[in-house]
């Protein structure tokens, strides 16, 4: 017999290897399913949320009324990964502007307490190691290691991005180390990544 986590999980799944146009159908389905209890389809509206963020590219400009000038859209929906990490502030490394994030204090003893997320690398990365990241999720790198730990795990799980990178190259998915700089990635990044000085 099908239990709730088990719906829950099959939907994640769903929502992690589908494209943003099918989301609406996705959560349409999800939310008339009655396996699903309210606040699981509440956790799967926060990441088809944080995930349409992500892609959506918007020409709306946001105009202050007090002083008329413009401003960023908010960026609330995206910062805070469908609230499940913490906004930290951001730090230049490798020539680079990274976000950081913690993990909220109802992850219990999470697998790292500190994530550097930059946009772009993750990008790179989600296209470079699809086949190496376990349960090849396409947007692995966008998603929060501490949320592995929880419902994700039977999906996925964390591994450091050195092991992943060690595993492509050990199964010919990306030729070597070098090919990372290829694909735009810096090298001053890689080399950290290589000699264990940095982690995502």
């Amino acid at each position: 017999m099908e239990t709730s986590i088990d719906r829950y999980d099959y939907y994640l799944k769903l929502i992690l290897n589908s494209s943003v146009g099918e989301y609406p159908y996705i959560m349409d389905e999800y939310q008339n399913d009655r396996d699903i209890s309210e606040s699981e389809a509440e956790s799967l509206d926060r990441i088809v949320i944080k995930y349409m963020g992500n892609y959506r590219k918007t020409d709306v400009k946001i105009i202050n009324v007090e002083t008329g000038m413009e401003e960023t859209a908010p960026l609330t929906m995206i910062d805070d990964f469908g609230g499940n990490a913490i906004y930290g502030g951001e730090i230049s490394m490798f020539g680079l502007l990274w976000k950081i994030y913690s993990p909220p204090q109802y992850y219990e003893r999470p697998v790292v307490n500190k994530w550097y997320y930059n946009e772009k690398v993750a990008s790179i990365l989600n296209e470079t190691l699809r086949e190496a990241v376990p349960g090849k999720i396409k947007n692995y790198f966008d998603i929060p290691p501490w949320v592995f730990s929880t419902r994700y795990q039977n999906i996925s799980r964390y591994v450091p991005i050195y092991d992943i990178i060690m595993d492509a190259i050990n199964r010919s998915i990306i030729p070597g180390w070098y090919y990372l700089s290829k694909a735009g990635l810096n090298q001053e990044f890689i080399e950290a990544i290589r000699n264990r000085t940095f982690q995502l």
